[in-house]
């Protein structure tokens, strides 16, 4: 008889624990105390869109803003791609080491960082013409979410003067 009361008081009081923190969460949730949710991330660049012109065989350099607009530090994967010419990122230019089409940086929740983006114009391209980069940042944190800026680069056109010699 000692062993059947024994069980039924541990029964009891494994019911008044899970009644007791059925309460408890209820009254955490009800007063916003409960555990926060897994933060959100997110990403924008400035600008959206950007043009520059430059003339054949020179380089025309963009400044993209990276911006973790999450809650939370965030890994970014920076990628151009869809252009014809010569393209690369740096995530500090005053150290431009090799030439890169993707890179990672890293920034903390509201934190941002300016990225080059250097456009090689060809020595053989005609005046007027153009070619377009897709930047694209995308979160680690949520790989669905990413911001496009699209550079578009116009070579300009080559302006011979006639020499007149006066004599």
């Amino acid at each position: 008889n000692l062993m059947t009361n024994t069980s039924r008081t541990n029964r009891l009081a494994l019911i008044g624990l899970l009644v007791f923190s059925a309460i408890m969460a209820l009254a955490l949730l009800q007063h916003g105390l409960a555990a926060a949710a897994p933060t959100a991330a997110g990403v924008t660049v400035q600008p959206a869109s950007d043009a520059k012109s430059g003339a054949p065989g020179s380089y025309v350099t963009y400044t993209v803003r990276v911006t973790n607009s999450g809650a939370a530090t965030d890994i970014f994967t920076l990628t151009v791609t869809g252009q014809v010419w010569a393209t690369d990122i740096f995530a500090t230019p005053e150290t431009i080491i090799i030439p890169r089409t993707t890179i990672l940086i890293q920034l903390n929740a509201s934190e941002f960082r300016d990225v080059a983006v250097r456009v090689f114009i060809p020595y053989t391209v005609a005046g007027g013409t153009q070619d377009v980069t897709t930047f694209r940042a995308r979160s680690q944190n949520d790989p669905t979410l990413s911001a496009i800026a699209t550079l578009t680069t116009t070579a300009t056109h080559k302006l011979y003067l006639p020499l007149v010699v006066k004599s």
